[in-house]
C-alpha cells in the first residue's frame, strides 16, 4: 500500500502542477479573480481547480492497484463514479460561478442517493436508543443517509476558506478513518482512505502555504462526499462502531455549517447560502494571525498560518474518536466539547475579547503593525 499511496502522491502532485503551468489557457475560465466576494482572503487570481490534481492521482493509483487489489480498487473507482453528479456540479460552478448552493447541495443529495444503491451505504442505526428502532425501515434510513451525506459533502466546502484549510482536515479525518479502519481489519476502507489522502498531499503542496491554487467546489464536493461514505461504510459493516464516531471525525465542518446558517437566517435576516465573511476561520485571521512581514507576502502567510489553528481544534474530536470509536457517550461528550470550545473562541473573537495567549505575532515593523490595528478596527462591527 505504501507503493501505491506514493504513486497517488505523486500523480496529484504531477497533475496539479500541470493544472498551474498551464493556467494561461484556462485561467480566464477558472481563476477566482471577483473583487466583490465577501470571503475572499487572497490577492490576484488563482486558478479552483485544484480537485482535478486529486481526482486525477487517485484514479491513476486505483488502476495500477486493481489488478493486486481488486476489493480496495473497486470500492474507490464505485465511489468516485457515484461522486460524479455533486463534482460535476461543482466543477461547474468552478468555471461558470453560476451553480447556487441549493443546486450543489441537490447534486450531493443525487451523489448520496447513487452511492446508497450501489454499495448498500445506508446508515443502519445512529447511536440512540429507542430511536434506532425506526431505522429497519428504508423509508427512515435512506432519506437521513441521502441527507447527512449530502449534507457532509457540502460543510466541507464551507470550511475551504483559507490555504491548507479544507485539505489539511481533510487528511486530519482521513488519517482517523484509517486507524480506525487499520483495527477493524477493513482492507479496503483503509486502503481507500491512505490512497485518497496521499492524492490531497500532492495536493497541498502547491496549496499550502501560500495558494498558488484552491481545492475549488468541484474539489471539495469530491473529498468531502467520499470522506462521508468511507464513514457509512464503517458504520455498516462494522455493528462495533459508533455512530457518533462518524459525527466526530465531521463535527467541525457540520457545527461550522449550522453555526452559519443560524448567523445567516437568524441573526440576519438574509438565506442561509449567502457568503459571508465571518466565519470561525474569517474571525482567527483577523484577529489572531500577527505574524509576517508587510506588504503580500505577509498577507499570503497569514492566510497560511490561519489554518493550524483549526486543525487542531479539529484534533479536539479526532483524537477521541480514535482512541473510543465504539463508546457511544464518550464520543457524544467529545462532540459536545468541541462545540462549547468553538462557541467560546468564535464568541471571544466575534467580540473582540480575544484570548492573547492565542495570538500569533512577530516579523512586523512598528508601521505595518500599526496599520493593521487601524485595518482591524475598520472592521470591528460584528454582524448583526
Amino acid at each position: 500500500m505504501v507503493t501505491f499511496a506514493i504513486f497517488s502522491f505523486l500523480i496529484s502532485l504531477t497533475a496539479t502542477g500541470i493544472v498551474l503551468w498551464s493556467v494561461r489557457w484556462h485561467g480566464r475560465h477558472s481563476g477566482d479573480d471577483d473583487e466583490h466576494k465577501p470571503q475572499r482572503m487572497h490577492i490576484g487570481s488563482v486558478p479552483r481547480v485544484g480537485g482535478v490534481g486529486i481526482v486525477t492521482g487517485l484514479a491513476v493509483a486505483c488502476v495500477l492497484l486493481y489488478p493486486s487489489d481488486t476489493a480496495s480498487a473497486s470500492l474507490l473507482l464505485v465511489l468516485a463514479a457515484c461522486s460524479a453528479p455533486v463534482v460535476l456540479a461543482g466543477f461547474v460552478e468552478d468555471v461558470t460561478k453560476r451553480v447556487s448552493p441549493s443546486k450543489r447541495l441537490l447534486a450531493a443529495f443525487a451523489a448520496a442517493l447513487l452511492a446508497a444503491w450501489a454499495l448498500d451505504a445506508i446508515v443502519p442505526r445512529i447511536g440512540i436508543p429507542g430511536v434506532d428502532s425506526v431505522f429497519v425501515y428504508v423509508a427512515v434510513a435512506l432519506p437521513f443517509t441521502v441527507f447527512a451525506v449530502g449534507g457532509a459533502a457540502h460543510a466541507l466546502n464551507i470550511v475551504d476558506g483559507f490555504n491548507g484549510l479544507a485539505g489539511g482536515v481533510s487528511v486530519l479525518m482521513l488519517a482517523a478513518i484509517a486507524i480506525v479502519a487499520y483495527q477493524l481489519n477493513d482492507r479496503a476502507i483503509f486502503d481507500a482512505a491512505v490512497l485518497i489522502a496521499a492524492a490531497i498531499l500532492g495536493f497541498l503542496c502547491f496549496n499550502f502555504p501560500f495558494g498558488k491554487i484552491f481545492l475549488g467546489d468541484g474539489g471539495a464536493y469530491f473529498i468531502g462526499f467520499v470522506i462521508a461514505e468511507l464513514l457509512v461504510l464503517l458504520v455498516v459493516r462494522h455493528p462495533a462502531v459508533s455512530p457518533f464516531f462518524a459525527l466526530a471525525v465531521l463535527v467541525y465542518p457540520v457545527f461550522e455549517t449550522v453555526v452559519s446558517i443560524l448567523r445567516r437566517q437568524m441573526g440576519r435576516g438574509v438565506p442561509a447560502g449567502h457568503p459571508d465573511s465571518h466565519h470561525l476561520h474569517h474571525l482567527i485571521y483577523k484577529r489572531l494571525v500577527k505574524w509576517g512581514p508587510p506588504g503580500r507576502t505577509g498577507r499570503a502567510l497569514r492566510n497560511g498560518l490561519t489554518a493550524p489553528y483549526l486543525w487542531t481544534l479539529t484534533g479536539m474530536s479526532l483524537i477521541p474518536a480514535v482512541l473510543f470509536w465504539s463508546n457511544t457517550v464518550l464520543l457524544a461528550m467529545s462532540v459536545v466539547v468541541f462545540c462549547v470550545t468553538y462557541s467560546w473562541l468564535y464568541r471571544r473573537l466575534l467580540t473582540f475579547r480575544r484570548p492573547e495567549w492565542l495570538v500569533l505575532r512577530g516579523g512586523q515593523t512598528a508601521a505595518s503593525s500599526a496599520n493593521r490595528v487601524r485595518s482591524v478596527e475598520s472592521d470591528a462591527t460584528p454582524p448583526q
